[in-house]
């Protein structure tokens, strides 16, 4: 996988109603024999896995091009992957050599055996090879029109082309030859795996910080056009979802540099994500990120802290450091579902979780005040 967003130049965001509407077909590479690929773009603003939602790609050959919706596909599968929001994932036949870049890191499919005469469509249809029409009428985006439109050649979707289009519109593509895609470099638009778009602020960078009491966020702009404020955004769930954690003003509008700077007090353990959403003056916004951080807390309380007995039937003993401030305690199952929560008040330094309403397994107890926090898994018989 490959982000679409580069440290140096960072694209706008348009939201959509439905997470399928956010997917669009973003680069088509025609070249000679297997070299055949496809890019695939999440212009949305929530995480897609493209298999539980059941996104399917299929490619119409030949004469069921000319007529894909009273044909079955020609081939087709379900797609795999996750996209978080404006990232990119390359296709490429299983035998491709070129771009040579994508060899090893694109994921090789059958669908990529198109000629300059056939069509791709992205589609939610589950029977496209066997139910005649149904990949056409769930088609999501569309490259191609049947005609000898894309021999021995790349076309890059327009950066303007914020959504996906059901219907082949020339108008929406750059062409681009096969060596230029071949030579791109990760900063150019023709490079496979990048897709850049309009923005509204340039971000020079984008970075995380990690101490024993918190994490730094830091990101400079270089341009600003009516830019009314960022908000800060935190994920504990892989990405899944994001909560506002904070709100930095921005410069309204700006050619210079401009850094800012967000301090996260209460960091979740573990691994978490950051975005970045920024807002202008009309209510539009745009999404900056994610980056993962992995955030260990302060060694002592790491030291400090015990549990017992290990692993437990019915009830955790629970030694905590002594603080001025309360302790939240949480007990998390493997995936992610918080099952317990209790305080411990300032000063208290003996806690004990009654377990007996939890199944046997592993559970993740996590321990944070405003300037510590920590975890450690415990079995459960």
């Amino acid at each position: 996988m490959k982000r679409v967003i580069l440290s140096f130049l960072l694209p706008m965001l348009v939201a959509t109603t439905h997470l399928s509407a956010q997917l669009m077909i973003s680069q088509y590479y025609e070249g000679d024999s297997n070299d055949k690929c496809l890019e695939v773009t999440n212009m949305g603003s929530e995480t897609i896995d493209l298999a539980a939602m059941g996104i399917r790609a299929y490619l119409f050959a030949n004469e069921r091009a000319d007529d894909p919706a009273n044909n079955v596909a020609s081939t087709g599968q379900l797609l795999q992957g996750t996209l978080f929001p404006l990232e990119s994932l390359v296709f490429c036949n299983g035998l491709a050599t070129q771009p040579g870049y994508t060899v090893g890191t694109a994921i090789g499919v059958n669908f990529c055996g198109f000629n300059g005469d056939d069509l791709v469509v992205l589609s939610t249809a589950t029977n496209g090879l066997s139910i005649v029409g149904s990949a056409w009428a769930n088609r999501i985006d569309v490259v191609g029109n049947g005609t000898t439109w894309g021999m021995d050649i790349a076309y890059v979707r327009k950066n303007t082309i914020l959504e996906p289009n059901p219907d082949f519109t020339w108008a929406e593509w750059n062409t681009v030859s096969l060596s230029a895609v071949n030579l791109a470099g990760p900063e150019e638009s023709n490079y496979l795996g990048t897709h850049y778009s309009v923005l509204p602020v340039t971000l020079a960078d984008f970075k995380a910080t990690v101490s024993a009491e918190n994490i730094r966020l830091t990101f400079t702009t270089m341009m600003e056009q009516s830019n009314a404020f960022f908000l800060v955004q935190r994920s504990g769930d892989e990405g899944k979802s994001f909560q506002n954690t904070g709100q930095i003003t921005g410069q309204g509008d700006s050619s210079s540099p401009v850094a800012y700077e967000f301090i996260d007090k209460q960091p979740l353990p573990g691994r978490s994500y950051y975005r970045l959403q920024q807002v202008d003056f009309a209510g539009d916004s745009a999404f900056f990120g994610p980056i993962a951080v992995n955030y260990r807390g302060s060694a002592s309380v790491f030291a400090e802290v015990r549990l017992w007995p290990v692993p437990t039937s019915k009830y955790l003993q629970i030694s905590l450091p002594i603080a001025n401030e309360h302790w939240q305690i949480e007990v998390f199952d493997q995936h992610g579902r918080c099952w317990l929560q209790q305080t411990a008040a300032p000063n208290e330094t003996q806690l004990t979780l009654d377990l007996q309403g939890l199944r046997p397994g592993n559970y993740l107890l996590r321990w944070k005040n405003s300037g510590q926090a920590g975890q450690r898994w415990f079995l459960k018989v």
